[in-house]
């Protein structure tokens, strides 16, 4: 096998892992640029052997000698991944993916890399800079398959931020917006949850039995009926409250925090009752 077959095959297994598609004329031209696949080449193996910084450095070689070369858009998003998920350098990975977006904007791996960004300040919790980041992939990448994913991870944020209110709008617009979204049962239940976070607890029993007459067989209906559970005992119906925790004690995942609120009412009720 010739050199060049060899450096062809070393791209194509590359872009293959990361479920990029492979556009010919693209990996024609990258096999005449030896220079830059020698650094890419170098760099991967560094990596592989936990050279990490010295693999950062090869990266960085093509980007500077080389920045017109169909390659520097690989090394710059193969920059940020070492610097995210191996060195744990969350600045140095976002710049990487930053320059990666704004100087390659055609490239195949910007929006993973405006995933990455997003979610590095998921990491840091810094949410209200990832709503910027995944409103970005949703306004500039449209159409995709996964763009309810994005709207949900916007809604999250909120939630995380303690903007129930605004975090409901935005669940709001997932559903409105993906009708036929696989995470409809999660963002139903969400929408409840915000709810009884907001003490808007008759609302609360509302939505979580929303979800119970629309997702009677998914796990969040029975997540919905310890809520409504919860709402009641807040509202002081502990009648009802007691109730609606004995009939889901032996369907609950953790069946000991069903029990403590049980035996918590029946003590309430007992001093009630003197």
């Amino acid at each position: 096998m010739s050199k060049t077959k060899a450096e062809c095959k070393f791209l194509r297994r590359m872009w293959t892992v990361l479920g990029l598609v492979i556009i010919p004329l693209v990996v024609a031209d990258s096999c005449t640029n030896k220079p830059a696949l020698r650094h890419l080449s170098r760099a991967e193996r560094l990596r592989d052997e936990g050279a990490y910084l010295e693999a950062c450095k090869e990266y960085q070689k093509i980007e500077i000698k080389y920045p017109e070369s169909p390659l520097a858009g690989n090394a710059l998003f193969e920059l940020g991944i070492t610097y995210c998920f191996f060195l744990n350098d969350y600045k140095s990975a976002l710049e990487a993916f930053r320059r990666l977006i704004s100087s390659y904007p055609d490239s195949g791996f910007c929006v993973t890399a405006q995933k990455h960004v997003a979610e590095i300040h998921m990491k840091l919790m810094d949410f209200k800079k990832a709503v910027v980041e995944y409103q970005k992939i949703l306004n500039n990448y449209p159409g995709r398959e996964d763009a309810d994913g994005f709207q949900y991870q916007i809604a999250q944020c909120y939630f995380h931020i303690n903007d129930f209110r605004q975090a409901r709008v935005e669940y709001g617009i997932l559903l409105e917006n993906f009708p036929r979204t696989k995470l409809a049962s999660d963002v139903y239940f969400q929408i409840a949850a915000c709810n009884y976070l907001e003490g808007r607890l008759e609302e609360a029993v509302e939505s979580y039995r929303e979800v119970i007459r629309r997702f009677p067989k998914d796990k969040a209906s029975i997540h919905a009926q310890f809520g409504i559970a919860s709402c009641l005992e807040e509202m002081e119906k502990l009648p009802k409250a007691l109730d609606a925790y004995e009939k889901i004690l032996d369907h609950y995942g953790d069946r000991k925090v069903v029990q403590i609120r049980i035996d918590s009412i029946r003590k309430r009720l007992k001093k009630r009752n003197r």
